[in-house]
């Protein structure tokens, strides 16, 4: 059984997307499943996508593999192979990529903007309907999938966003501190809570240090906009290695995770959840899409309308209770990861469930 992975990204971006992905093909391959990645972003393929197709031939090698399809960019090119190449073709969708694109056509404007919403959406449906399965991370994200009408709930398959366990751990103990440290780590993208984040570093509150890591040189304008702000408790960092990153998040006495209600964030899974769950530090997030039900259900952090000053409020409240309370929070995340988000545990139900689906003797 051999497998094939597309990204439409370039290989040598380090993002949440292609690091699902990989790890996906890691884990098949301990599995004694051949699998390897294709990155259409790199030359000759490049961009845009809507021309991959055409030259998705020479770049996908033999045929009769799986094709495991990250995107509906992807499982659209996947949709142009005939059976013979790709008898099995599955769609890893990781979001609404169609509610991005309106999300980012709001802001440009511009008949461009609107003809990327028309053409993600004609992606994602004739990707639909040219796969055998669809991944989704959330069950929102399968409601939203069935409701296309193309695929029926069992052609819908649960593959969490997951987290590396030996690598994403608690490495010092709980610090509460009389004023807590409150970290973001992440992308700054329209859909990531800035406007939370931008309400917090105006507050200038003192009951609280602020830590934001994860910008890198596109973020250069966002930076500078809330350093000018003045806040002598806010520290700005950049993009980190993972072992630099776990270091920050176990030094954190709370991590944040705030979204605003948008139909993007509603079926999201963050990659960051399940690595904030697995150092063992209370969330302080909004009551959007299924992370907050999990914090909510386990009590592992507190859940705040998803409006900034909601959000706002929530923090105030968290830096209100006392140490040892904070610490009694932070303890149900590890055994929420092991349970829910454990790369290993995910990698060997998905290998399962492919020799179940498609291990029939048909050259695969």
């Amino acid at each position: 059984m051999r497998a094939v992975f597309l990204s439409h990204n370039r290989s040598d971006a380090a993002d949440a997307y292609n690091y699902r992905l990989r790890m996906l093909a890691r884990h098949l391959t301990a599995e004694g499943i051949d699998s390897r990645m294709v990155y259409l972003g790199d030359p000759p393929l490049g961009t845009p996508t809507i021309l991959h197709p055409l030259k998705i031939g020479g770049a996908f090698g033999e045929a009769g593999a799986i094709v495991h399809a990250g995107s509906a960019a992807c499982a659209f090119t996947a949709s142009w192979l005939s059976r013979g190449r790709a008898p099995h073709r599955i769609f890893d969708m990781h979001g609404d990529t169609v509610a991005e694109q309106r999300l980012a056509a709001a802001a440009t404007g511009g008949w461009k903007s609107a003809l990327r919403v028309s053409q993600e959406r004609w992606k994602e449906r004739r990707g639909l309907r040219a796969s055998d399965r669809v991944l989704v991370v959330s069950e929102p994200l399968r409601e939203h999938v069935l409701s296309s009408g193309l695929v029926t709930n069992d052609q819908v398959w649960m593959v969490r966003n997951g987290v590396d366990l030996d690598r994403f751990r608690e490495t010092e103990p709980y610090p509460a501190r009389e004023v807590p440290r409150l970290l973001y780590a992440g992308r700054f993208d329209p859909w990531q809570g800035l406007e939370f984040l931008e309400e917090l570093i105006r507050a200038r509150d003192d009951s609280f240090e602020l830590r934001i890591i994860g910008f890198e040189p596109g973020d250069a304008s966002l930076r500078g906009r809330w350093g000018t702000i003045g806040n002598p408790h806010l520290t700005m960092k950049g993009r980190m290695t993972q072992e630099e990153l776990v270091r920050e998040l176990s030094r954190a006495d709370a991590l944040l995770l705030p979204r605003a209600d948008d139909p993007v964030t509603r079926v999201a899974m963050p990659t960051k959840f399940a690595e904030y769950l697995s150092v063992g530090r209370p969330i302080l997030l909004t009551d959007v899409g299924e992370p907050a039900r999990f914090v909510r259900e386990s009590g592992c952090g507190m859940v705040s309308a998803p409006t900034p000053q909601d959000f706002g409020a929530l923090v105030r409240q968290f830096t209100e209770r006392p140490t040892a309370e904070r610490a009694r929070m932070a303890q149900p995340g590890p055994e929420l990861a092991r349970r829910h988000f454990e790369w290993d545990r995910i990698g060997r139900e998905y290998a399962s469930r492919l020799r179940e689906a498609f291990g029939t003797g048909d050259g695969v």
